[in-house]
């Protein structure tokens, strides 16, 4: 595997962090993977092409964790305070 830097808002950390701590995921990064792999899946990007093809020991998501992220993910973005832009005059 390669290392990436990835900037997330803050809502989305918080979220992860959730997930993480109701063991759904093992730390940030297997959360990370999963959805990009999920992501890939989506758009066929498994198939005869540049992109890492899936572990032999792959599983698919379980549909309670997809559930649990989206819900994770609304949570934290409710309880994420409003930016309010103001212009100066």
């Amino acid at each position: 595997m390669k290392l990436i830097t990835l900037y997330l808002p803050p809502s989305y950390i918080k979220a992860l962090d959730e997930l993480v701590s109701e063991k759904l995921y093992a730390d940030r990064s297997q959360a990370i993977r999963d959805a990009v792999r999920d992501l890939l899946k989506t758009h066929d990007k498994f198939g005869n092409t540049v992109c890492m093809q899936p572990k032999t020991d792959y599983t698919p998501p379980n549909p309670r964790k997809l559930l649990a992220i989206e819900h994770a993910i609304k949570r934290t973005e409710r309880r994420a305070p409003k930016k309010v832009e103001t212009r100066a005059p």
